[in-house]
């Protein structure tokens, strides 16, 4: 089976699971990244689904998740 997963800018956008499933249909795993303002929403959806992982934001500044996130894709 494939794999499918989602690497989720959460500091931008907060989607719901059902959309996220829209967006990416039969997705496996989502990483979630976030910002320390994000936590507890982050938490909730990550309760909700087994495949939620969440990244905590690494560093200060304007771009840090967008870097964290890139990093991570690299």
């Amino acid at each position: 089976m494939k794999e499918l997963h989602a690497l989720v800018d959460y500091e931008n956008v907060q989607p719901t699971l059902e959309e996220l499933a829209s967006l990416a249909p039969g997705f496996t795993n989502v990483w979630l990244f976030h910002g320390p303002h994000q936590v507890k929403q982050a938490q909730q959806l990550a309760a909700a689904h087994s495949g939620v992982t969440l990244v905590p934001r690494s560093g200060k500044g304007p771009n840090a998740l967008d870097f964290h996130l890139t990093f991570y894709l690299g």
